[in-house]
C-alpha cells in the first residue's frame, strides 16, 4: 500500500532490499509514476478487479527470475526460499526436477526441466537434453576421452555436455567470462 500508518510504501523500498515482484494495492492513483520507478511489477487501484488481480499474479509467474531472486522450493510440506545463485544445476527426472544447490543439497521438485528454462535468467544454459547449468559456477569445460564434460565450483561431479549442445555451451561460457586461471576450455575437438 501507498499510505501506512507512520510512513508510505516508499519508505519502505528505500529502507530494504526488495527481492521479490512487488504489487501496489492502494486507493491512492496520484503515486503510479513513482511505482514503476522503484521497479513494481504492477499498480492496482482499489477497488480492486478481479481480471486486474489475475493479470498481475499471470505476469509475477511469468517473468523470468534474475540471480538476486529467490525462488520457492517445495520440500515434503514445506516451501523452502533459496536465492537463485545458490542453484548449480538443475536435472530433469521424470516429471520432477533435481534442484542441486551450491551447499551440496538436492531437492526434488515437481517441476519440469523446461518450465525452468523458461524461468531462470540466461546465466542458466542447457548442457544436455535433461541439465541446466549456472554458468557463473563453471570452473572447467573439458573435452576428455571423446566428450565434453563441465565442472562447477563447489560440485564433486563432472557433468556430460551433449555433442549437439558443446559448441553453443562452449561460446556461452566464453562470453561469460574469458578464459583465465582455473578456467580452462580444451579445444582438441572438432564437435
Amino acid at each position: 500500500d501507498i499510505r501506512l500508518r507512520a510512513e508510505s510504501g516508499f519508505d519502505v523500498f528505500e529502507r530494504t532490499v526488495v527481492r521479490c515482484h512487488v504489487v501496489f494495492l492502494t486507493a491512492y492513483d496520484d503515486h503510479a509514476l513513482r511505482a514503476f520507478e522503484v521497479d513494481a511489477l504492477d499498480y492496482l487501484v482499489k477497488p480492486i478487479r478481479p481480471k486486474h488481480l489475475e493479470r498481475a499474479l499471470c505476469r509475477a509467474v511469468e517473468r523470468p527470475f534474475v540471480a538476486e531472486d529467490r525462488v520457492f522450493l517445495r520440500e515434503s510440506k514445506q516451501l523452502r526460499a533459496c536465492p537463485v545463485s545458490d542453484i548449480a544445476f538443475v536435472r530433469g527426472a521424470k516429471a520432477d526436477t533435481e534442484v542441486h544447490l551450491t551447499s551440496g543439497e538436492v531437492v526434488l521438485v515437481r517441476k519440469r526441466l523446461r518450465t525452468w528454462k523458461g524461468k531462470l535468467p540466461s546465466t542458466f544454459v542447457r548442457v544436455h537434453r535433461s541439465t541446466l547449468v549456472n554458468l557463473s559456477l563453471v570452473e572447467t569445460l573439458t573435452f576428455t576421452e571423446g566428450r565434453w564434460e563441465v565442472r562447477l565450483r563447489g560440485v564433486d561431479q563432472t557433468l556430460p555436455v551433449s555433442r549437439r549442445l558443446a559448441q553453443s555451451v562452449k561460446a556461452e561460457f566464453e562470453a561469460v567470462e574469458p578464459s583465465g586461471p582455473g578456467r580452462t576450455t580444451d579445444d582438441d575437438s572438432n564437435g
